[in-house]
C-alpha cells in the first residue's frame, strides 16, 4: 500500500535478459534509471560563448478534417530539456497556435534560465512543400515575431531569430565546375579503380 501512496523511480527487466545480454543491456539500463532519475543520457556540446539559445521545433500533420501542430522548444544550454505543445486546428496552417506557443515557451525559458530570455531562437519549420512557402514568409513569421513583441518590444528586436524551412522532398543536386587538375585527378582515380568525387566540367 506504501508503495502505491509514495510514488518511487523504479526500473524492471527480465532475468532471462539479464542471463543472456547481461554486459549488453547493462548500459542501456543504467540510462534509463539516470533518465528516470532527471538526468540525460546525451547531450549536445554547442560552444555559444554564453549566448542563450532556444531551439523550436514546428511541424504540422494532417488530420480528419484538419491538422495537428506540434511545437517544442528547448530551455537549457545541452538542449536536453524541451518545452512542447500540441493542438488541433480547423485549417492546414501553424499561424494559429504559433504566436502563443512562441510566448509560452519564452516564458518557461525565462523561469527556468533564472529570470533571463533566451539571445537567440532558431526555428526549425518541418515538412514544407514548395506550395507553402508563401504561407510561411506572409502568414508564420509575422506570427512568430508578433508572439516576441507581445512578450517585450524591446527585447524582440534585440534577439536574434532565425527561420529555417524544411522540405519534404529535396530534388536538388549540387556540383562544382571542374578545373583540368580535377578532371586529370578524377580521370587517375577512375583509372585506378578507386573512388573520386563527382565533377562536371562547364555548365554539362
Amino acid at each position: 500500500d506504501a508503495d502505491s501512496r509514495v510514488p518511487c523511480p523504479s526500473q524492471c527487466i527480465k532475468v532471462e535478459t539479464i542471463q543472456k545480454k547481461g554486459q549488453q543491456a547493462a548500459p542501456k539500463l543504467f540510462h534509463q534509471m539516470v533518465c528516470k532519475m532527471g538526468g540525460y543520457a546525451w547531450a549536445v556540446y554547442c560552444p555559444t560563448k554564453g549566448v542563450r539559445t532556444m531551439v523550436v521545433g514546428v511541424d504540422v500533420t494532417p488530420h480528419r478534417n484538419g491538422s495537428l501542430i506540434a511545437f517544442t522548444a528547448s530551455f537549457n544550454s545541452h538542449y536536453t530539456r524541451y518545452f512542447s505543445r500540441i493542438q488541433r486546428s480547423d485549417n492546414k496552417g501553424v499561424a494559429d497556435g504559433l504566436r502563443v506557443f512562441i510566448k509560452d515557451a519564452c516564458n518557461h525559458f525565462y523561469q527556468k534560465a533564472g529570470n533571463k530570455m533566451p539571445d537567440r531562437i532558431v526555428v526549425y519549420r518541418d515538412g514544407v512543400g514548395e506550395s507553402q512557402k508563401h504561407v510561411i514568409y506572409e502568414q508564420e513569421i509575422p506570427e512568430f515575431k508578433a508572439g516576441l513583441e507581445e512578450i517585450n518590444k524591446v527585447w524582440a528586436g534585440t534577439v536574434d531569430k532565425v527561420y529555417i524551412m524544411v522540405n519534404k522532398n529535396i530534388n536538388q543536386r549540387f556540383a562544382m565546375t571542374a578545373t583540368a587538375e580535377d578532371v586529370a585527378a578524377a580521370a587517375g582515380a577512375a583509372a585506378r579503380g578507386k573512388a573520386c568525387p563527382c565533377v562536371c566540367p562547364g555548365n554539362n
